[in-house]
């Protein structure tokens, strides 16, 4: 093994699958740019799709698969990588819902390969409080509440799920009004 950053154990992304990172081919791809995004995007592109409701297991595999599809060479020719990645997740996991898989038995047993070993779920939870909040609205709003999270503009949400800007402003204004409606109380926080 090489002592270049690029074919470091250290950087390669934790994938199920088995790829050679020191293939040639692989190796003048861009590796070390994909793992350092890897890095950066997955827990982003998790909360994205929890943000739409999914399982914290559906949402981390959504994205691994979404990841391994952006895998070099391929990655060369992304000219946006998050919103590249962003897509496919929501697209596969919106095939996950139309699918109405069967759960994982013991979703915690099953863990995450997104996040590292010994992760405090419950303050990861906490950290996404909003999620509680998210699951009460109809899956539209949540789905626009998401990609308006994520940094979407209403025009860029509009063709990613092929509505009319107007019907995104609409579920996003319904959105903040059910969860303003929702909020706490005290100081407007979110329990």
């Amino acid at each position: 093994m090489s002592d270049d950053p690029e074919h470091s154990d250290a950087l390669r992304p934790k994938m199920a699958t088995s790829i050679d990172f020191t293939s040639p081919p692989l190796a003048q791809a861009g590796v070390a740019e994909f793992v350092a995004f890897y890095k950066k995007a997955a827990p982003r592109l998790v909360a994205f799709l929890r943000c739409q409701g999914a399982s914290l297991p559906d949402a981390a595999e959504c994205v691994q698969e979404a990841l391994t599809q952006a895998l070099p060479p391929r990655w060369a020719t992304i000219k946006y990588p998050h919103a590249w990645c962003r897509r496919v997740a929501s697209r596969l996991y919106a095939r996950r819902v139309g699918r109405l898989e069967d759960p994982v038995e013991d979703a915690e047993a099953a863990g995450s390969p997104l996040l590292a070993p010994g992760t405090d779920l419950e303050a990861f939870e906490q950290q996404h409080s909003v999620l509680r909040l998210l699951d009460r609205l109809p899956a539209r709003q949540r789905q626009v509440m998401a990609w308006t999270y994520d940094g979407a503009t209403p025009s860029e949400i509009a063709t990613e799920l092929q509505i009319t800007p107007e019907a995104v402003r609409s579920n996003l204004k319904k959105a903040r009004t059910a969860l303003r409606n929702h909020l706490p109380e005290k100081g407007g926080e979110i329990g």
